[in-house]
Formats: structure tokens, C-alpha cells, sequence
């Protein structure tokens, strides 16, 4: 078994062994991702696997000694292997889970906060004035021979875990529309890549959940049913997500922003995801599904009538 899938569930004894422990406090040193003062924390909630957080974003717990100590990813887990007890003996090629979180904080490195950027730009355009502080970033990317600026999201599990990545390509701050290029190839305007496959509750949380929380599909979406309805809202990238999605811990009442669409994926999922919550063993005590009258979504059906379903638990 690979160190990262053994030591779920470990990673309070291994932290302990590098001299960190979990808490609720924030740390009084710098950030080890962002170097911002007192606001960087292991947290308790995601001690699973080893989870911390900080303004800057959520890592797992290889992300984070990766960075505290500065160790290559071999070295690090040869010795979390030997705290541990894991005696299988790995392939001098890392597996492709390994391969894919290595290649994703690679990524990472290269994004930018997004203010200021072409990101903040296009947002704007959208209505959209309060950036988020978690989750997303900004970068640059060639497609096509056009240079774009892209909004990235990290969407992670319940436990801090990444698994996809969020691109939405912008050029001159509007959504990016590109030309068939000679091979009769379109690039599509928006790109989701999967870091690791989960059976967890993924979502973009562009900030951390209180006992309300909202949930919707798209990014867009998400912030702009935020500024209208003052619910802090995380995305759920799609509705196949959106079906499986279970509140972590602590939420009591869930608002579901749907979207209204021909053939009523919008509304099965949101409904779907409602009576998940409502029959998971959760805080969960009310489910509230909103959608417009119009065809459309949040971000682009303001004037039309809201609908709303409210289940108590």
C-alpha cells in the first residue's frame, strides 16, 4: 500500500514525530506555503489525512512536511513509512496517485492571488467584487497559440483532500470563445482535471462552512448566489458531484442554488443532493432548494422569479 493511502487516519502520530502538533490555534511562526504571520493552522477536523489550513489555501498532510521540512517527496515518505509500520516496498516509479499530487502542487506554484489579475477582471465583469480567499488562484496559459488567463479552483474532500482542478480560460476579461484551430479541434472555454479519484464529498470552498452553508454547480454561480442571499456558497463543479454531496460536520442548514435547465438536470440534482443531507447521519436539521423561474442559472437569470422548496429534517 502506497504511504499516502497507509497513513490516512495516522497522521496525529506522524505529526507528532516531526515535532507539529494539531490545534484549533493559528501558528505564531509564518505560513510555510504564503509566509503571512498567524494565520496557518493543522487542523484538528482534517487530522484524517493530516489536512492544514491557512488563507492562503488547504493541503493535505504530505503537502504540509513537504513544505515545513523541505523534503523531496521519496525521503518524506520513506521516514513516514517507518513511523507508520508500512513495509510494502513501492516501485522505484511513484504511483499514479503520487505522480498526480506532485504534478498538481508543481501546478500550484505557479498560481498567483487574484487580485489584480485578468481573473479579477472577468469576475468583475460578472458582478462579482469580493474575491475568495481560499480555493482559487490565477495563472496563464497558451491555448491555441492565444494567451489566456485562466481562474483555477481546487476543488477538495470533506478531509482536506485535492482531487480536481477548475480552469476557465479568460481572455480580456470576458470568458475565453476560441476558433477551430487545422485539425478541426475547438479547446473548450472551461477544463476540469482530476488529481486523484475519491468516493468523498468534493467541493471548491472558497471559504471555511458555518452552521449555514450554500452549495451550487458553477464558480460563477456560486459567487454570485453568495452576494445576493448572503449564504456562503461553495461550488460543486457539476451535478454528478452535486448528487453525492454531504455537509461536513457542524452545517445545520443547507441552501441549494439550482440550476434551470430543459431537461431538469439542475433540479434532480439539487433535489438528489437534498435528500442525501436529510438522510445522512449529519447536523443537518433544514434543506432549502432555490432555483430561478427562468431557464438559467444564478449568475445569469437576475430578474427572474425565485422558487424555493424547504425540507425539515
Amino acid at each position: 500500500m502506497s504511504t499516502i493511502e497507509k497513513s490516512e487516519g495516522r497522521w496525529a502520530e506522524i505529526y507528532q514525530h516531526f515535532g507539529l502538533m494539531p490545534s484549533t490555534q493559528h501558528w505564531i511562526k509564518e505560513c510555510p506555503f504564503c509566509g503571512k504571520k498567524k494565520s496557518f493552522r493543522i487542523s484538528p477536523d482534517k487530522i484524517q489525512y493530516g489536512g492544514s489550513i491557512c488563507t492562503c489555501g488547504e493541503y493535505n498532510g504530505i503537502q504540509t512536511l513537504m513544505q515545513i521540512t523541505s523534503r523531496d517527496f521519496k525521503s518524506l515518505c520513506d521516514e513516514i513509512d517507518g513511523i507508520i509500520g508500512n513495509q510494502y516496498q513501492q516501485s522505484s516509479e511513484p504511483s499514479q496517485r503520487e505522480s498526480q499530487i506532485v504534478k498538481y502542487n508543481r501546478y500550484r506554484r505557479t498560481l498567483k492571488k487574484v487580485k489584480g489579475t485578468g481573473v479579477e477582471l472577468y469576475l468583475n465583469n460578472r458582478g462579482i467584487y469580493k474575491m475568495p480567499k481560499l480555493a482559487m488562484g490565477a495563472g496563464v496559459e497558451t491555448v491555441n497559440g492565444i494567451k489566456c488567463d485562466v481562474m483555477v479552483c481546487l476543488a477538495t474532500t470533506n478531509s482536506g483532500f485535492p482531487c480536481y482542478l477548475h480552469r476557465t480560460y479568460i481572455i480580456n476579461g470576458q470568458k475565453a470563445v476560441f476558433k477551430e484551430n487545422s485539425k478541426g479541434w475547438i479547446a473548450p472555454t472551461k477544463k476540469l482535471t482530476r488529481i486523484v479519484e475519491t468516493t468523498e464529498s468534493t467541493a471548491i470552498r472558497f471559504h471555511y462552512h458555518d452552521q449555514e452553508l450554500g452549495v451550487a454547480e458553477g464558480v460563477e454561480t456560486a459567487k454570485m448566489a453568495e452576494l445576493k442571499y448572503g449564504v456562503r456558497t461553495w461550488s460543486l463543479l457539476n451535478t454528478s458531484i452535486m448528487k453525492r454531496f454531504v455537509c461536513p460536520d457542524g452545517v445545520k442548514r443547507l441552501v441549494i442554488f439550482a440550476d434551470t435547465d430543459k431537461k431538469g438536470a439542475g433540479h434532480a440534482a439539487a433535489f438528489a443532493c437534498a435528500h442525501k443531507n436529510l438522510i445522512a447521519n449529519n447536523d443537518i436539521t433544514s434543506v432549502i432548494v432555490r432555483w430561478r423561474e427562468k431557464l438559467g442559472d444564478f449568475a445569469d437569470t437576475e430578474y427572474s422569479r425565485l422558487m424555493e422548496w424547504t425540507f425539515n429534517k
